[in-house]
């Protein structure tokens, strides 16, 4: 599933009575990916990807024996470098079933250790307190105290929200019944990553301000509304009405938000996401959202550092700022696993009227492998959009396959493969920052809108 940067059997949709849910059993022989689907009204029939879904209603997890078939393509299994590296590493030479369940169990293991792993960290603000001097102590005085106090409860809050996505998650589609190990048993696994998971949730809190929070609206302005905006210029002649018979691919979807705000727009749109961690989040927030700020989490809380004020740390942020449900009817849906692994087939072929990607490319290992799938997706009047920067994810990590190159060569490529380039601009923005932090996260995005060349 995708990109570091930032879905119980089953309940009826909180959505509405028109909501419905299906699902997908994905067999693979390295790696069996669940793949599902958030679904809007009677008219979904199947994954643009070819991917056959059965409406079932209420969701009953089957074991993959009695899975429906995935039609009409026969996939090649995945090669390990397509799997991460605490997939592949983690749990030594189990079998396809026991690496998945093994992994889902460990990420819900990771969001119940955030709660006793955040409150050790901030504890150490107390104990470092305490070894001042009382004359330090009196010059820090009470507010410092009180500010320690009051991230406990930041970190709190912050834990009940999770302990619902991992409530959820464990009663979930990526759950199979009878599957072996507890998700302390896989905890144990997962030990000597306990840093990175922990920085993986934390980072997924302040990915939830950004896509669903009226916090990260300037982000989002900055970085979709232009790629919207394209969108619906493209295909301006098509009156909203018939929106829906064109389908839209947001490959790194993350929590969904790009998704829904295309789906909004009228289009058919699916995203897909290859990080568990972000996929059951944004199943809960997508699935589980009776009301617009129904939650309110505290995703700044973990640093002291680069603060304006001790009322930066404590910024509260309420989550949806929309209601998930609130849709015209058309196809909505979510895919899980490797982007070049379920959409990469010649099978697929023009089957995708646009493809947006938002700070997605950098994420590959062989950015041209994403290029030629993007190529071989789109139809010959669609249109693939972009906006990110190139902050290659594998570069220089050890064990990793990583093509890195500047953006001059990938525009060469891009143009090479196939692709008339327009609409070219670079777009300022942030990335999961407040904006009251005396140090940001800035990206010069690269932005661009592609059609395929035609040929004689």
């Amino acid at each position: 599933m995708t990109s570091s940067r930032t879905r119980d059997g089953w309940l009826p949709f909180n959505f509405g009575a028109e909501m419905k849910r299906f699902f997908v059993w994905r067999d693979e022989v390295c790696m069996r990916w669940t793949a599902f689907c958030f679904a809007c009204d009677h008219r979904v029939a199947s994954m643009r990807s070819g991917l056959v879904m059965s409406h079932v209603g209420t969701v009953e997890v089957m074991p993959p024996a009695a899975a429906p078939p995935v039609v009409p393509v026969e996939r090649a299994p995945p090669s390990r470098a397509s799997r991460k590296p605490e997939q592949s590493a983690r749990y030594g030479m189990e079998t396809a079933e026991e690496t998945e369940q093994a992994h889902v169990r460990a990420v819900i293991a990771s969001l119940r250790r955030y709660r006793p792993e955040a409150l050790t960290s901030n504890n150490k603000r107390r104990s470092d307190f305490y070894q001042l001097s009382l004359a330090h102590q009196d010059l820090l005085g009470q507010p410092h105290k009180d500010l320690i106090k009051n991230i406990d409860g930041c970190i709190l809050a912050n834990a009940r929200f999770l302990a619902l996505v991992a409530d959820t998650a464990s009663e979930g589609i990526f759950i199979s019944e009878g599957a072996a190990g507890s998700e302390e048993q896989q905890a144990s696994h997962a030990h000597s990553h306990n840093r990175e998971d922990a920085s993986k949730v934390r980072s997924t809190l302040k990915q939830f301000a950004r896509e669903w929070s009226s916090a990260g609206a300037r982000e989002r302005r900055a970085v979709y509304d232009p790629m919207l905006e394209a969108l619906e210029a493209h295909f301006v002649h098509t009156s909203e009405p018939t929106r829906t018979g064109l389908h839209c691919l947001v490959p790194g979807a993350g929590l969904g938000r790009l998704v829904w705000e295309t789906a909004k727009r009228g289009f058919s749109a699916q995203g897909n996401e290859f990080s568990m961690l972000m996929l059951l989040a944004s199943d809960y927030l997508l699935n589980h959202s009776d009301a617009v700020e129904q939650h309110t989490i505290y995703p700044f809380a973990h640093s002291l550092s680069n603060l304006p004020a001790r009322t930066t740390a404590l910024q509260p942020v309420r989550l949806p700022d929309v209601l998930p449900s609130d849709l015209p009817p058309v196809d909505f849906s979510m895919t899980a696993g490797d982007f070049v692994e379920i959409y990469g087939t010649a099978e697929a072929r023009g089957q995708w009227n646009a493809i947006l990607t938002s700070f997605f490319i950098d994420t590959a290992r062989n950015v041209i492998e994403y290029l030629e799938t993007i190529h071989n997706l789109l139809a010959d009047d669609g249109i693939w959009i972009n906006c990110g920067p190139l902050l290659w994810h594998f570069e220089q990590t050890p064990g990793e396959t990583s093509i890195e190159m500047p953006l001059d060569d990938l525009k060469r490529i891009i143009t090479s493969i196939g692709f008339d380039m327009a609409n070219e601009r670079m777009i300022e923005t942030m990335y999961t920052d407040s904006a009251d932090m005396l140090m940001q996260h800035r990206y010069t995005a690269a932005f661009w809108t592609c059609t395929k060349r035609r040929t004689n």
